[in-house]
């Protein structure tokens, strides 16, 4: 391609000289079927290798497929595995409160993947079902080819699943072991979600509509719904415990500390107070003036 654009250059620029030359009819139109003739060659030869290259693309996003789908179950059962871990870490390592709140958001992220086992189980038959009725007597890698554009979904869906399935194992393990919010167990949830509702949406564009394996994976779609919203409802109501359990548990304090925290909460208290002064005097003003303007307003 180089070799014809640099050929094509070349014959293009003598054209150009002969043009600022004086008149000559026949030299001009020689020259001008020279550079239409080279022009022509590497057009064609540019067809040839975008679709060449079109083509591989094709073959290979396929395959790309087939493996981020195996990727994608390693890496549920991956954080599958690790949640049942993180789970019997927590009952040896955590005692009242806090090996309450690990036993809370483990249950429901153990939950929730369970659902998304459930859920990539029966879109991998849907799939399965979509290709072997729409590929007819060519192969499953003629089908992926012809259809590339939904393949590329799916293969985008199945990442994102994957991806999600490392976040929420992550956020579980900062979770449990204090160095994060509880807000980050919702987002990843969310984020596992929203890659999961994906994949069905894909997986639904090449579906019949009367098929149970696409009625079955909408009734995992909205189990993992269900499971999503028991990870978000356990990690505010963790929230709260934790919080809870910060502001009433003084057991733990020396002597010291509890004088100190003492005087740190009655200057809050006073300072709460004063507040509270300010804003009924400003109450009461804001009053006295509504009523004058009520009253001026009857006159």
């Amino acid at each position: 391609m180089l070799k014809k654009c640099v050929a094509a250059g070349k014959i293009t620029t003598l054209f150009f000289r002969i043009l600022q030359q004086p008149f000559q009819n026949e030299e001009i139109n020689s020259n001008s079927n020279l550079v239409e003739n080279a022009l022509r060659d590497l057009d064609k030869l540019v067809i040839a290798v975008t679709e060449s290259l079109k083509d591989n693309v094709e073959h290979n996003v396929g395959e790309e497929l087939e493996s981020e789908l195996g990727a994608m179950e390693r890496a549920i059962e991956e954080a599958a595995a690790r949640i049942a871990k993180l789970w019997d870490s927590s009952k040896q390592s955590h005692t009242g409160v806090k090996l309450e709140v690990s036993e809370k958001v483990l249950d429901s992220c153990t939950a929730l993947m369970k659902a998304i086992v459930d859920l990539i189980r029966k879109a991998k038959v849907l799939q399965e079902e979509i290709v072997a009725r729409g590929k007819g007597s060519a192969t499953a890698r003629d089908f992926y080819k012809r259809n590339h554009r939904w393949t590329e979904g799916l293969l985008s869906a199945a990442k994102a699943v994957g991806f999600g399935a490392k976040l929420l194992t992550d956020a579980a393990d900062n979770v449990v072991k204090g160095q994060a919010k509880f807000e980050q167990l919702t987002v990843a949830s969310q984020e596992i979600a929203a890659s999961t509702a994906q994949l069905v949406f894909a997986s639904r564009v090449k579906a019949e509509l009367q098929s149970k394996n696409l009625q079955a994976l909408a009734e995992s779609s909205k189990a993992v719904s269900l499971a999503t919203g028991g990870v978000v409802a356990t990690a505010k109501h963790c929230a709260e415990l934790v919080e809870e359990s910060t502001v009433l548990d003084f057991a733990h304090l020396t002597l010291h500390q509890a004088k100190l925290l003492e005087m740190e909460s009655q200057i809050k208290y006073l300072e709460f107070e004063s507040l509270l002064e300010k804003e009924r005097v400003r109450l009461s003003a804001i009053r006295r003036q509504h009523y004058q303007l009520a009253g001026d307003t009857d006159s």
